[in-house]
């Protein structure tokens, strides 16, 4: 749970009702104090964006990773809930280090002079105490993959993988050797070369919301360098820097814009893959594409998700006002 303009935001997934659309759940931000309505996450909004290409590189993957040879391996849905898995840890690993290593100058109103970054989604006392809920469930799953932890069968999460293994190899102990790599490539690509060491953070995994629009989300990181930029920059995992992404950046612009009342000077995507071992940075002035031009293509994509999801987000109006009409359980 956050607080936005004043307002508690969080973020829930719904089961999506909306027959016209083939997905299951729909990821929304609201507030359990009925100010702001339930609205698409940027990804939800994303994922509607029509790519003949992108399309077939996925049937493509697919067909090639079926599962019906020993050579196939991994199943692509196994592979598609590792990398998933895997990088929630990165992302928390390496987000909840820069803490250590910058100065702090938090945005908003808080008296508070230090940022940090918890998964903070959910704030559950489980796992590792310095974890919010989905880094607790990402170790688990991977945790439950391995042979290593017969126990986890018995838990409620359901998560069966192929074979108990991630390609011939345990998920856990391939996920701690992915992790430790990650660390230090970034250590050595975004510290030790001073991109991020003189930076100011002003936001870590922070919720914002676009009340003008109607849509929500989470960024990775904001930062202020010592010339006086802000600059917002999201961190992947990913096998390559994708025109997503940079849709993605520009909406959290606007998002980011609408909540603080700030100009946001740049983005950039920081990209580590721990299974090519790469590392990339690229930041919005040396795209093909303005943040002006991609926010107006995300504006447009949002004005066709809110009729692709009118049926789910009417439902979910009306039982999230009913449930926090009744509770001051804050945890979704």
């Amino acid at each position: 749970m956050e607080t936005v303009n004043g307002q508690r935001v969080t973020r829930t997934e719904l089961p999506c009702i909306d027959t016209d659309v083939d997905r299951e759940q729909l990821r929304v931000y609201f507030s359990p104090d009925d100010e702001l309505m339930p609205a698409p996450s940027v990804t939800t909004v994303k994922s509607l964006r029509v790519d003949p290409d992108k399309a077939d590189a996925l049937a493509g993957w697919r067909q090639r990773y079926d599962g019906k040879s020993q050579y196939c391996r991994p199943w692509y849905k196994d592979q598609k809930s590792f990398k998933a898995n895997r990088g929630t840890l990165i992302h928390f690993k390496i987000l909840n280090g820069l803490t250590n290593v910058c100065d702090t100058a938090p945005l908003g109103t808080s008296d508070d002079d230090t940022v940090t970054a918890s998964g903070n989604s959910y704030y559950h006392s489980v796992g590792d105490s310095a974890w919010g809920r989905e880094e607790y469930e990402a170790a688990y799953r991977l945790k439950k993959w391995s042979d290593h932890a017969p126990s986890a069968n018995t838990d409620a999460i359901s998560f069966h993988p192929r074979g108990n293994k991630y390609d011939g190899v345990h998920a856990w102990d391939q996920t701690l050797t992915d992790l430790e790599w990650s660390l230090t490539a970034f250590k050595e690509e975004c510290l030790d070369k001073r991109r991020l060491a003189d930076v100011t953070l002003r936001g870590l995994e922070e919720f914002v919301y676009n009340q003008e629009h109607g849509y929500g989300g989470q960024y990775d990181l904001l930062y202020e360098t010592p010339d006086g930029e802000l600059i917002l920059s999201d961190l992947k995992t990913s096998s390559a820097i994708r025109f997503d992404h940079k849709l993605q950046s520009a909406a959290y612009v606007l998002a980011v814009e609408s909540t603080h009342d700030i100009t946001i000077d740049a983005t950039e995507i920081i990209r580590i893959d721990p299974d090519s071992e790469a590392v990339a940075v690229e930041r919005s002035p040396d795209w093909d594409r303005t943040l002006e031009g991609l926010g107006h293509q995300f504006l447009g994509l949002l004005d066709k998700s809110q009729h692709a999801y009118q049926a789910t987000l009417d439902h979910a109006a009306t039982q999230l006002r009913e449930k926090y009409n009744t509770t001051s359980d804050d945890t979704t």
